[in-house]
C-alpha cells in the first residue's frame, strides 16, 4: 500500500480490520530508467510491524508485487504492475467485509447521495458507478463479488508472510501464530481445489467401466492420504 501524497510512505499489508491495516514499512527503490513502476521494495530494517489507521482512503493505492527471499537483502518485492486506487480495489475485492452502515459511510465520504438508500445493492451500485467511472463491467463485478466471502489475506500477502515466518526463530513465530493459521488454512483450501480439478479431469479420461461413484471413492482416499503431506 502506498500513500500517493508521499512516495516514501509505502507499506506491506500483513492483515487488516475494517478501518485499519497491520503493516510493515518498506523502502522503495525506483528503477533508474523507469521510476517507481518498475522498481522494487524491501522491508525497512529500522522499523517493524505496526497498525495504520485509514482516515482518508482516497490518499492510498495498492501496489502489486512478486516476492522472493534474498540472503543478502532479505525479502525482495518486485513491483509487477500498475497501481490501483485503494477504494477501487477494496470495493471490487472485499466489499463483503463491509457492513451496510460501513458502505453508507464510504458513500458519504465520497459525497454520494446514499443517505436515502435502503438496500445494500443500491448503495454498493452508487459507489461502484462512481469509482468505476460508470463502467457497467466494473459495477457488475463488484455486485457479483459482494455475494462471495472475501479472503482473509491476498495471495501476495500470504506468500510473503510464509516467507517471513520461515526465516524467523521459534519465539518470533509464536508471536505471529495467528498469521500462520491464516496462511495454512488458505493453503488447505487451495490444495482441495487442486485435487478437485484433478478429479474432474480424471472423470473425462476414465474408462466407461468405471462409475463416477467408484472414482469418487478412489479420489476421496487419495485426497485423505495427501491432506497430511
Amino acid at each position: 500500500m502506498r500513500n500517493i501524497l508521499s512516495n516514501d510512505d509505502c507499506f506491506l499489508i500483513l492483515s487488516n480490520q475494517t478501518w485499519a491495516v497491520l503493516v510493515w514499512p518498506v523502502q522503495v527503490r525506483d528503477s533508474e530508467e523507469s521510476g517507481f513502476r518498475f522498481g522494487h521494495m524491501t522491508l525497512d530494517a529500522t522499523s517493524g510491524v505496526q497498525w495504520r489507521f485509514i482516515y482518508n482512503p482516497n490518499d492510498f493505492e495498492i501496489v502489486p508485487f512478486t516476492t522472493e527471499w534474498d540472503y543478502d537483502r532479505g525479502v525482495h518485492m518486485q513491483i509487477s504492475g500498475a497501481s490501483q486506487p485503494l477504494m477501487e480495489r477494496m470495493i471490487l475485492t472485499r466489499s463483503s467485509s463491509f457492513t451496510f452502515q460501513n458502505l453508507k459511510a464510504l458513500g458519504l465520504y465520497l459525497n454520494l447521495p446514499v443517505s436515502h438508500l435502503r438496500s445494500r445493492s443500491d448503495v454498493l451500485s452508487e459507489i461502484a458507478n462512481f469509482l468505476g467511472l460508470d463502467s457497467d463491467e466494473y459495477v457488475k463485478a463488484v455486485l457479483e463479488n459482494d455475494t462471495k466471502k472475501s479472503a482473509d489475506i491476498s495471495d501476495e500477502s500470504a506468500e510473503l508472510i510464509e516467507c517471513l515466518l520461515e526465516n524467523m526463530d521459534l519465539n518470533e513465530r509464536r508471536d505471529f501464530g495467528f498469521l500462520r493459521e491464516k496462511t495454512e488454512n488458505r493453503e488447505s483450501v487451495k490444495k482441495g481445489k487442486r485435487w478437485m480439478s484433478w478429479y474432474k479431469e480424471k472423470l473425462d479420461e476414465i474408462e466407461v467401466s468405471w462409475t463416477s461413484h467408484q472414482l469418487l471413492v478412489v479420489f476421496t482416499r487419495v485426497f485423505e492420504l495427501n491432506a497430511f503431506t
